[in-house]
C-alpha cells in the first residue's frame, strides 16, 4: 500500500496533524475502575492512494437515526478539530459494519450518541462532495472516557434546582481541576451518617462525590455524595434578635462581640438553665445563651450556626 500523498490523482490529503483532543488535563490521572492501560488516541485524519479512510479521536456531533442493531444502516456526523480548524466527516453505517467494543463495554447494541469519541476506518465515498466514509470499523472510545470515579472536594456555585454544583479541589486527589457534579432523583445524599436532600447541601461544604465520570465534558453523575460532618462546638453568647417563636426559625447571637445567625430547626431541644424543655416565647433580647451546634460554611456576611440544642441560660 503506497502512502505517497502527493501523487494522488485527486485532492486527497494525509492529515496527521500532532494535536491532541481537548480532555481536562487531570482526565488522565483519576484513579478509576477501568482498565488503565487503554488510552485515547491522538486525533488524526488519514486517507491513503486507494481512498482507505482512518479517523482517530473524532466527536460525534449528530446521529440519525439512533445507532442500534435493529435501526442500521444509519448516518453519523463527527469533526475533528485543531485550533479554528474544523474537519467535519459523514459517518455511513451499515449492517456490514463492525462495532468494536472495549473490555470495560458490556452493551450488546453498537450505541452511538452524541459527544462519544470515535475511531472509524472505512473508504472514501467518492459520489459526495463532502468527506464522506463508509464504514467497515467503528471503536468507540467512551467506555475509556467515563468511568466510575470517587471526587474529594468543596461545593461552589450551587443550583438546587437543576441538582447540580461545581466541586473545585479541597487539596485531595484525584481532583484535578473543577468539575460540574449532576445529581438525580436516584442520588444518595448524606452528611455524616444522616440521610438529606440535595436541597440541604450548602456552597463550602466539603464533600466526597461517587459516581460515573466522563473526562470528555469533565460532568460527574453522582450515585452517591456524602457531606464530610463539621463538628460539634459550644458557643455562649447574648440573644439580640429573635426571628420568630416558631421552630424552625433564626436567632441573631453575640459570641465575643460578633453577631452569629443560629439556625433552630424543627428538632432542635430547646432548653431553660436547669435542662428542662423550654419554649422560645419566653426568650427576650439581652438572655445569656449557651448553643450546642456546628459552624456551617461561609454564606454570607454573619457566620452560622445549626443548632442541635439551645440553652437559656436567663432561664431558671
Amino acid at each position: 500500500m503506497q502512502h505517497n500523498i502527493f501523487k494522488l490523482p485527486t485532492v486527497l490529503a494525509i492529515l496527521t496533524l500532532a494535536a491532541t483532543l481537548a480532555i481536562p488535563a487531570f482526565a488522565n490521572n483519576v484513579k478509576n475502575t477501568s482498565n488503565s492501560a487503554l488510552a485515547l488516541p491522538r486525533q488524526q485524519v488519514r486517507i491513503w492512494n486507494e481512498g482507505q479512510v482512518q479517523l482517530d479521536s473524532v466527536k460525534v456531533t449528530a446521529v440519525s437515526p439512533a445507532v442500534s442493531n435493529t435501526a442500521l444502516p444509519a448516518t453519523i456526523t463527527a469533526t475533528a478539530t485543531w485550533g479554528s480548524t474544523v474537519f467535519t466527516w459523514s459517518i455511513k453505517t451499515s449492517t456490514k459494519t463492525k462495532f468494536v467494543r472495549l473490555p470495560q463495554t458490556s452493551a450488546a447494541e453498537p450505541a452511538v450518541s452524541v459527544g462519544d469519541i470515535l475511531s472509524v476506518k472505512g473508504t472514501l465515498d467518492t459520489s459526495q462532495t463532502a468527506p464522506t466514509v463508509n464504514a467497515s470499523w467503528i471503536r468507540n472510545w467512551n467506555s475509556v472516557l467515563i468511568n466510575k470515579t470517587t471526587f474529594r472536594g468543596t461545593i461552589t456555585e450551587l443550583d438546587t434546582a437543576a441538582k447540580r454544583f461545581i466541586l473545585v479541589d479541597s487539596g485531595l486527589r484525584p481532583v484535578r481541576a473543577p468539575i460540574t457534579v449532576q445529581a438525580s432523583d436516584n442520588t444518595t445524599i448524606k452528611r455524616g451518617n444522616n440521610e438529606i436532600n440535595f436541597n440541604d447541601l450548602l456552597n463550602g461544604e466539603p464533600v466526597s462525590v461517587t459516581g460515573m465520570f466522563n473526562s470528555a465534558t469533565a460532568t460527574l453523575q453522582a450515585t452517591e455524595i456524602t457531606v464530610k460532618a463539621p463538628k460539634p462546638q459550644v458557643w455562649n453568647g447574648v440573644l439580640k434578635a429573635i426571628a420568630g417563636t416558631t421552630k424552625p426559625t433564626n436567632l441573631v447571637v453575640t459570641v465575643n462581640g460578633t453577631d452569629h445567625i443560629v439556625n433552630v430547626a424543627t428538632d432542635t431541644a430547646v432548653l431553660n438553665y436547669w435542662w428542662n424543655f423550654a419554649n422560645l416565647t419566653d426568650f427576650a433580647v439581652g438572655n445569656r445563651l449557651q448553643i450546642f451546634g456546628t459552624l456551617l460554611p461561609n454564606m454570607g456576611p454573619l457566620p452560622v450556626i445549626a443548632a442541635t440544642v439551645i440553652r437559656n441560660l436567663s432561664l431558671y
